[in-house]
């Protein structure tokens, strides 16, 4: 029942906000629970014979044997239509955070201070954690007022998440049959989890007609692999052989899982997973080396990389991108339903570009190839279908007033922030014109994006690290991309890591230009991306000035 519900939720919302607390201080698993007894279960034996674990004093957690336990009974059979391992993995990565991406919000019809408020408090409670003479009543009363503002709204909140708890608590409903009716014969569904205490990743992936479920052991060598190599693409390592990350490809991503018909891979990720540039895998063997990117350089700073000693040789290769259109998607249960769209000539434009940073607090270097890229891209829509905000029009008073239920394409060119990445507690945002109206910052965040009431097809976020984290705890559907899409947005154009500013104009333009032609966001992007580095190959052919764009959605299919 509804009450039931709601005191449930009541407990849920509290062991969020230990996980909250808990993430917040990089602690991953509760290491209480151990499996060191004197007489070990058969499936605890069971357990280590699959992992190949030989040391019996390496505990085992709960959740962990929970998710080996329905692997064991799952993976090999051949008509699965349901599955609680699928479950398992969903509930586990499903934080908070991205319950945003299930609904429009929570607090959508919450007056804006409600909703900031709540941030507000949710930022103290992590930012208390950090600190260690931080005294536990205090922390218990911003726990209790968290929970109070939470819980105010909770009604809405059941409503909206009706058909996903249907979904996932019903463990009658044929969850992956359900998955299977939503895609079409060319998409694939993958789901991965990262087992941390184990050192292993579970693929769980979905097509049509098939699925797979895989064990992939030595997670950690993966991870260090994926981070050199995408140190080496941000020229902060000497050179990486391209072969080292098809064998990545091949373990995260095997051939086996995927049957010719396929060509579109949507991907709900988890862990170190979210920094892999899935478009720049490459598709099959190579022997060609990459060396850093000749000229590195990030929006309004343009440097040579002092690390190249030589361009890399990239020609012949192929990479992921150029057969399967890839899209990052949250761990929830979610589908698009209707799939009509506006005709290419009645498309509306909104751009923001080039804001003033004269008076901001973030001390920014001016971005004046922004403006032309903004004017680059309007080129595109009818000149009664276009409003653009630029320069000292590029403020958050004049897009409040604008932005609602208006465009279809939305796209920002300015300097992005990460969470975290100018103090202790701040969102992650967007760098605006500091207007003189004292309601607005010049700094557009996550939960102010949340208010808007968006109707857009896609929204480009053509700044740095949008789809990124200065906490390695945090997940990326923390951010930006989360809160766009919570405020209505069909897909989002995000960043892994800084963008360089010529590139990042013609990539947007290419983006934009396809996506009139089908629709199909992820395909328009990966095509923008294979014309920017074949047609300017002599400077743009690196993966560092293509890689770090991705396309967000916030349904399976």
């Amino acid at each position: 029942s509804s009450e039931e519900y709601l005191k449930l939720h009541e407990i849920i919302l509290k062991l969020m906000i230990n996980q909250m607390i808990n993430k917040a201080k990089s602690i991953a698993f509760d290491k209480n629970y151990s499996t060191k007894t004197k007489s070990e279960s058969l499936m605890i034996k069971q357990f280590r014979q699959i992992l190949g674990v030989k040391d019996k004093r390496k505990s085992i957690s709960l959740l962990s044997q929970l998710l080996l336990n329905q692997y064991i009974i799952e993976k090999d059979k051949l008509n699965l239509n349901n599955s609680d391992l699928l479950r398992l993995m969903i509930l586990s990565k499903f934080s908070h955070s991205e319950s945003l991406v299930n609904l429009k919000s929570i607090y959508k019809d919450f007056k804006k201070e409600k909703f900031t408020e709540y941030l507000r408090v949710k930022n103290q409670i992590i930012h208390s954690s950090f600190t260690e003479q931080n005294k536990q009543k205090n922390l218990n009363n911003l726990i209790n007022k968290y929970i109070k503002i939470s819980l105010q709204n909770n009604r809405k909140y059941l409503k909206s998440n009706l058909e996903y708890i249907k979904n996932l608590f019903n463990f009658d409903e044929k969850i992956v049959s359900l998955i299977q009716s939503n895609l079409t014969t060319e998409q694939l569904y993958i789901n991965y989890y990262h087992v941390k205490d184990l050192d292993i990743l579970i693929l769980f992936s979905i097509s049509k007609n098939k699925t797979n479920i895989k064990l992939i052991k030595n997670a950690e060598n993966i991870k260090k692999k994926i981070e050199q190599y995408v140190n080496v693409i941000n020229g902060k390592k000497q050179n990486f052989y391209l072969n080292e990350a098809y064998l990545i490809k091949e373990k995260i991503l095997p051939k086996s899982i995927i049957d010719k018909r396929i060509q579109n891979i949507r991907v709900s990720l988890d862990s170190f997973l979210y920094n892999v540039p899935f478009s720049a895998l490459p598709l099959n063997q190579t022997s060609a080396i990459l060396f850093p990117a000749k000229h590195l350089s990030q929006r309004g700073i343009n440097n040579q990389n002092l690390l190249t000693y030589k361009s890399s040789n990239l020609k012949g290769v192929k990479w992921l991108g150029d057969k399967y259109y890839i899209t990052y998607i949250p761990s929830t249960i979610k589908f698009k339903k209707d799939y009509n769209t506006k005709k290419d000539q009645k498309l509306s434009f909104l751009g923001i570009g080039n804001p003033n940073y004269k008076n901001s607090n973030l001390k920014l270097k001016p971005l004046p190839n922004t403006r032309e890229e903004i004017l680059s891209i309007s080129k595109l829509f009818n000149k009664t279908n276009k409003t653009l905000l630029l320069d000292e029009n590029a403020n958050e008073e004049k897009l409040h007033k604008i932005i609602n239920n208006k465009f279809d394409i939305i796209a920002f060119a300015t300097h992005g922030f990460m969470s975290e990445e100018y103090s202790p507690t701040s969102e992650p945002g967007l760098a605006l014109t500091n207007s003189q109206n004292n309601l607005f910052d010049g700094y557009l965040s996550s939960s102010e994006v949340i208010s808007f009431d968006l109707n857009a097809k896609w929204v480009l976020l053509n700044a740095c690290n949008t789809f990124n984290n200065q906490n390695p705890n945090l997940n990326p559907f923390s951010g930006l991309p989360s809160s766009f899409l919570s405020a209505g947005a069909e897909g989002v154009m995000s960043t892994l890591w800084p963008i360089e500013t010529i590139s990042a104009k013609k990539l947007s333009y290419y983006s934009i230009k396809n996506y009139r032609k089908d629709f199909n966001r992820s395909k328009a992007l990966s095509l923008g991306q294979k014309k920017i580095r074949e047609k300017y190959s002599h400077i743009w052919s690196h993966p560092y000035y293509w890689a770090p764009y991705i396309n967000v959605e916030s349904t399976i299919n």
